[in-house]
């Protein structure tokens, strides 16, 4: 039913995913940092072509000007060359990096000089005609200016700067070979793709892992499943679409259809050849729906067996689609409805019958259409109320208009609890008004009728009966009984009156409103069930002997209106009330006796049933250290049973020879004094198996005194596969963490690669930074998590020029918004990172200051996170103690005096003492 295959290749495809994620952000990193250095390469050749060939035109003019003084016997142009090759055989850049100059001769490049590594020979003429090589000679002596990436004299692909000397009409180039330039990119780049490749092997192991964990779960789900479609008197099926195929279907297929499950496996669309004549267009319908994508939840028709019998089949259906919305199979729930429709039949034609029996009956008849909220009501009822048939609309609210506005409310509430199954049966006394003014009273009484698909209840009819004459008798009573009454409700103890017949409670003291939480309108309105916990069987049995004076003396629990459960001795016994014979009871609240003998009684039996089912061993033993208890988890720890032990010492049983003395000298020691070295702890200690093992168990003693008896109890819990457990999760957090420290490391070299004047600056940060935290007493973890987030805090400055970063004069106010928008552009790439660490607040916060002179949020105190707050320090204090582009080293001395200066000020005092201490200890130096 579940495909494993699916789920492992949505694991194998989430690790390649990462793993090309890693190559593409690794990848697009390298890629800017390649471009940078291309253009800043280019930008230096040019500036050196430049200045090279003007500086040759100076040269020239120069001996021009005094060639016969300095060189007689020689040429101006022979003297500026040899002047120029003297000046560039000092000169050198890179590896490869070279200078050629080189003049038009006829159709050929001739060579007049090069500067090169390997020494000074001049290369051989190259035709102009030729464009595969001098690419950039024949540019520059065609009087252009500029770089380009092409073949030099040689044919090896190099990046030229191309520049022409007009005055002697010669052309330079300087030079650097291709493969220099990118050697380290090719390098890093396979080193990168090597971690990652390492980093998704890693992935697939655990994924790998997690799916064989999935496929035990989803196979012990399997069985569970089969187990129970096995068992299932419902039909349970999956059939595909759109071939109609069964997939599964259980074995109830043989009871309902007449038809084995291997029929269904064999024959698409089985179920066709049973569907009813009368059903077949329906189906078809259906069928044509489903194909669709269209399903009713629910459907119901019939079909005939192979045996001839029709029966009414209800279907509850899921559709299923695959990931376009494409319908792919069918889940469903075929059951047997036909007694139900019977039912259903059966109650119409009685329903029939009773629409007959209103129109004859001679007290007011009501049916309520539950669905439609529509009332009918009987030319009885209405007449009995004055009114003719047609003067009262059938609606419930009708019935609203016409109730006593005092007993609306009560009388709602009877209907709700009749419907909620709060009360057995519906009986409701009520007054109504006639048409000529007065009020009539009613006794309502009736039934509901459930739809017994879902339970609700579609229908609710009963009578109307005019008691008003009997109401006037009862009234006529109620003098001789007030006498009665103010005794009754004056008493002090709890007295109910209590109708044998229904349980309904008629009359209720103060005493009982007191006790019971309720008014007394409220407890009239009740049975003796709302209040007894008994079940009504048992109630009724208890009034009956009651009622036939068979016993007078009762213990119940009774409910209080506020939920709470009361322990009672109730004397009850029959009276006549209203010409009417009830049970008169008097009530005593005896909780807290019974809460005394049950809560002991309780409280055995729970400290019993707890330590049987305990998942920890169960010890217990006497003062003279004699086994008294032992529980089945004790018996599976240690391998000895209960009937083996109990009644042994101890000593002589789990506790290892080397501890014994130790077991025996610990209990008299605190028989003797009441103290113990291990009592009420949790202690590591090894233990001995049955078969000689020690075993490693987790052990807990608790003393237990009940006048001169004392036992010592031990809570015993074997350890060995939990200290397996652990250290399995420590190794792989470990090789976890090693993981992303690389990961951190790449990524910090990757950035400091683009600022060469500042390479290693984020290491060294990231080493004052932790040792001002352990100064600090900060906790390993959190030092850990500091060291990290230093290692990469400049990571911002990737989206910062690399000649910016670089530069060795005064940044315009331009350059210096650009430098400072880097902590911003940090935390933007680290934010959606999930690291256990505030790694973003850290790249964020670095420049803050306590003062808000900070940027770039300007925050102030401890709105500043504690690790920004340390690797502000350490930043300041490397970046002051080391050269930068654009001045020299301050020295460490003056480093220190600025953060001292600027203490509770710019920087955060605890940070500050931290670091001076650390150098003035001379525990640390860069």
């Amino acid at each position: 039913m579940f495909r494993l295959d699916l789920i492992r290749g949505k694991l194998i495809k989430l690790a390649l995913t990462m793993f090309v994620a890693i190559l593409f952000t690794a990848g697009s990193g390298g890629y800017i940092i390649y471009q940078t250095s291309i253009s800043e390469t280019a930008q230096r050749l040019t500036e050196t072509a430049k200045s090279n060939a003007r500086m040759i035109e100076e040269v020239a003019y120069f001996d021009k000007a005094h060639s016969k003084e300095m060189h007689s016997g020689a040429s101006s142009f022979d003297a500026t060359l040899s002047q120029v090759k003297a000046a560039h055989e000092q000169i050198r850049f890179g590896q490869s990096g070279e200078f050629t100059l080189a003049k038009k001769q006829g159709k050929q490049i001739v060579f007049l000089m090069r500067n090169y590594l390997a020494g000074m020979d001049i290369p051989n003429p190259v035709s102009l005609d030729r464009t595969d090589r001098a690419e950039p000679m024949r540019r520059a002596l065609s009087g252009k200016s500029g770089w380009m990436i092409g073949n030099d004299y040689r044919g090896v692909h190099v990046m030229a700067a191309y520049e022409p000397v007009d005055i002697l009409n010669l052309g330079i180039v300087a030079k650097l070979d291709m493969q220099e330039i990118r050697a380290p990119f090719i390098k890093a780049g396979m080193v990168i793709i090597a971690f990652a490749i390492l980093i998704s092997l890693f992935a697939l192991r655990i994924f790998y892992q997690t799916s064989r964990q999935i496929s035990d779960k989803f196979e012990d789900s399997n069985r569970q499943f089969s187990r129970l479609a096995s068992n299932a008197k419902d039909v349970i099926y999956r059939m595909s679409i759109p071939d109609g195929r069964y997939e599964y279907i259980n074995p109830a297929s043989s009871e309902l259809f007449g038809i084995t499950p291997q029929a269904f496996y064999n024959t698409p669309k089985k179920i066709q050849e049973l569907i009813h004549p009368n059903w077949h267009a329906y189906f078809d319908e259906q069928w044509q729906k489903l194909l669709n994508g269209d399903m009713p939840p629910t459907y119901e028709f019939q079909i005939v067996t192979p045996s001839g019998e029709t029966k009414w089949i209800v279907q509850r259906n899921v559709l299923v689609t695959d990931d376009s919305g494409r319908p792919v199979a069918i889940e469903g729930i075929a059951s047997d409805i036909t007694e139900r429709k019977q039912a259903e039949q059966a109650l119409a034609k009685s329903e029939e019958r009773f629409s007959l029996a209103m129109q004859g009956a001679n007290d007011g008849l009501w049916d309520w259409d539950m669905q439609t909220n529509v009332i009918t009501y009987s030319v009885r009822w209405k007449s009995m109320l004055g009114y003719a048939e047609n003067e009262l609309e059938n609606k419930f609210a009708t019935w609203e208009r016409l109730v006593h506005p005092d007993d609306i409310k009560r009388a709602k509430q009877v209907i709700d609890d009749y419907l909620t199954g709060k009360v057995p049966k519906f009986e409701l006394e009520h007054r109504m008004l006639h048409k000529d003014g007065h009020w009539v009273d009613i006794l309502a009484r009736g039934f509901a009728i459930r739809n017994e698909s879902n339970g609700t209840y579609v229908r609710f009819v009963g009578t109307h009966v005019d008691i008003t004459k009997r109401k006037q008798t009862e009234q006529a009573l109620h003098q001789s009984e007030e006498h009665f009454r103010e005794l009754f409700t004056g008493n002090k103890s709890v007295e109910l009156i209590i109708d044998p017949d229904d349980g309904r409670i008629i009359e209720a003291n103060r005493a009982a409103e007191k006790f019971y939480g309720y008014s007394r309108e409220q407890l009239l309105n009740l049975s003796i069930s709302d209040i007894n916990t008994l079940s009504k069987e048992q109630i009724g049995r208890e009034m009956a002997r009651a009622k036939l004076e068979k016993s007078d003396h009762f213990i119940f629990r009774h409910r209080l209106a506020d939920g709470d459960i009361r322990d009672v001795e109730v004397y009850s016994g029959p009276i006549h009330w209203n010409q009417k014979q009830v049970l008169y009871s008097i009530v005593h609240d005896i909780s807290d006796r019974k809460r005394v003998e049950v809560a002991k009684d309780k409280a055995e039996k729970h400290a019993k049933g707890v330590i049987e089912n305990a998942r920890d061993g169960f010890v217990a033993i006497d003062r003279e250290g004699i086994v008294i208890d032992w529980n089945p988890e004790a018996e599976r720890m240690f391998g000895f049973s209960s009937e083996e032990v109990i009644g042994q010492l101890l000593s002589d049983t789990i506790i290892p020879l080397a501890q014994r003395k130790a077991h025996i000298e610990g209990m008299k020691h605190y028989l003797a004094t009441g103290e113990g070295r291990l009592i009420d702890k949790h202690i590591e200690i090894t233990a001995l198996h049955k078969n000689g093992v020690l075993i490693p168990v987790e052990l807990t003693i608790i003393p237990l005194a009940l006048g001169d008896t004392v036992t010592f109890n031990a809570f015993i819990r074997n350890l060995t596969e939990i200290n397996k457990a652990k250290d399995k999760i420590l190794q792989n957090i470990s090789t976890i963490r090693k993981g992303l420290k690389g990961t951190i490391d790449v990524v910090s070299k990757i950035v400091e690669a683009r600022d060469p004047y500042t390479a290693g600056h984020q290491h060294r940060v990231s080493q004052l930074s932790r040792a001002i935290a352990q100064k600090m007493g900060l906790d390993d973890e959190t030092v850990e998590g500091i060291r990290i987030g230093a290692t990469i805090h400049d990571i911002g400055k990737v989206q910062i020029p690399s000649e910016i970063l670089s530069k060795p004069g005064k940044l315009s106010q331009l350059e210096y918004k650009l430098i400072q928008s880097h902590p911003g552009a940090g935390y933007h790439i680290l934010k959606d990172i999930e690291f256990p660490w505030p790694i973003a607040e850290i790249a964020y916060q670095h420049h803050e200051r306590i003062d808000g002179s900070g940027y770039p949020q300007r925050l102030k105190g401890d709105e500043i996170c504690l690790a920004a707050r340390i690797v502000c320090v350490a930043d300041v204090v490397e970046a002051m103690s080391n050269h930068r582009p654009y001045r020299a080293s301050l020295g460490i001395d003056v480093a220190l005096e600025a953060i001292q200066v600027h203490r509770g000020t710019m920087f955060d005092e605890a940070v500050v003492d931290a670091c001076l201490l650390l150098f003035s200890e001379k525990k640390f130096s860069f």
